[in-house]
């Protein structure tokens, strides 16, 4: 540079292309650990990488993240390239990551956790999800590679144990870029056929990239949305993959997941022997009690002469029905006698009971009742009443007889009533 003045966008400018015209720094590999990271809602990453004598800034646009296996976070080790640059605006020198990698765990394994952990606390994994296998499926979808050793075992192992079971292969690329797309539209595909039973998606073993696509997010969430159960049956027995996490069922290889799909035949076949063989036996011996039972019953004096019994039912039905005619009877004199003494009790309280003994009844031309002599007077009309008809009379004279008077005049009038009676 001359010795003239510049300004600082000069300067700045100048330091710029001088870090671009560096080699050394176009595509450098840096390692550290991150610090102060920050996802942006730009989907851009920012952070500082620092290790104990430096730090240096670092960004990360989205079209270099997108496709990251794992989530960066702060304290991670991590090994990152890219380009070193002049953030002009700041004056800051920075660092323009292209990748990253993880350094402490492998970046799939550190991927797998981090996902394993996403989704369970998601609850995605919980037992409550988990959907119950058909004990005899009609048709099973087998989402796997048409070509590898593990869709023959499949077929075969199904074939043999239960041959009624009709199976749908749905070809599919289990490793690579796009195997968790293509499994991913295997599985809808399989629900979208409606008398598809139980879905196997799985493959043989292979290294952690080889059965990579099993551990994907987009994979782990179709066999969540299934609408059919899932068994998932990926590598080894020692293979352990987000699919079975996520699945309905785990089985350990492939072969294992038909076993456990379908009956096997041999054992239906032995089953059935055996329930036939004690239904045999249990109806045999219920026949063998009937019989015993019935033999029993006709050795009773009842079932040897049942007209016995009858002629003995009869007679006490009889015995009955004369106890029971006499009982009515007996009970019908006692209220008819009960009846009588009351029908007499009331005939001698009758008015005309008491005319009939010589008494009359008397009353004033208004229909009044005269109960005392106090009550009529000189020249009244009165209607008497007698226990065969009635006659009007004429009051010429009335006496008065008072309570205190000695009972001389009662006794004659209780004698007159008495002779009255006799006569």
């Amino acid at each position: 540079m001359s010795e003239r003045t510049v300004t600082v966008s000069q300067l700045t400018n100048y330091l710029k292309n001088l870090l671009l015209q560096d080699h050394n720094l176009k595509n450098v590999l840096v390692r550290g650990e991150i610090s102060n990271f920050k996802h942006h809602s730009s989907g851009h990453m920012y952070f500082t990488l620092k290790d104990e004598g430096a730090s240096l800034r670092c960004v990360m646009f989205r079209n270099r993240n997108w496709n990251l296996d794992f989530s960066p976070q702060d304290g991670m080790d991590v090994i990152v390239q890219g380009v070193v640059g002049i953030f002009e605006r700041a004056g800051l020198y920075q660092l323009y990551v292209e990748k990253m990698y993880s350094h402490g765990l492998g970046s799939l394994h550190l991927a797998f956790e981090q996902l394993k952990e996403k989704l369970a606390e998601e609850g995605i994994f919980n037992e409550e999800y988990k959907k119950t296998l058909p004990p005899f499926p009609k048709k099973i979808a087998v989402v796997t590679s048409p070509t590898g050793a593990a869709v023959r075992d499949m077929i075969v192992t199904i074939s043999r144990r239960f041959p009624l079971t009709s199976i749908l292969l749905i070809p599919v690329r289990v490793q690579g870029e796009y195997a968790a797309s293509e499994i991913r539209a295997g599985i809808d595909y399989a629900n979208s056929i409606d008398d598809i039973d139980v879905i196997l998606v799985g493959r043989g073993g292979g290294s952690l990239e080889e059965i990579w696509p099993f551990n994907t997010e987009e994979v782990a969430r179709a066999i969540f949305s299934s609408k059919a159960p899932v068994i998932s049956c990926v590598g080894h027995e020692t293979d352990f993959t987000i699919s079975d996490f996520v699945s309905d069922l785990r089985a350990p290889t492939p072969t294992a997941a038909a076993e456990l799909v379908v009956p096997d035949q041999v054992e239906l076949k032995r089953q059935v022997s055996d329930y036939k063989h004690r239904l045999t036996k249990a109806l045999y011996h219920k026949y063998r009690n009937l019989d015993q039972r019935v033999v029993e019953l006709l050795d009773r004096p009842v079932m040897k002469n049942p007209y016995t019994l009858i002629s003995e039912r009869k007679k006490e039905l009889e015995y009955l029905d004369q106890r029971l005619l006499r009982e009515v009877y007996h009970l019908f004199k006692l209220k008819r006698n009960k009846y009588s003494s009351l029908v007499e009790q009331l005939d001698s309280l009758s008015p005309l009971k008491t005319l009939g003994r010589g008494y009359t009844f008397c009353q004033t031309h208004d229909g009044d009742i005269v109960r005392s002599v106090t009550d009529i007077e000189q020249e009244d009309i009165l209607k008497l009443t007698f226990f065969d008809g009635s006659a009007k009379c004429l009051v010429k004279e009335k006496q008065e007889h008072h309570i205190s008077e000695d009972h001389s005049n009662l006794n004659s009038l209780c004698n007159e009533e008495e002779d009255y009676d006799r006569q």
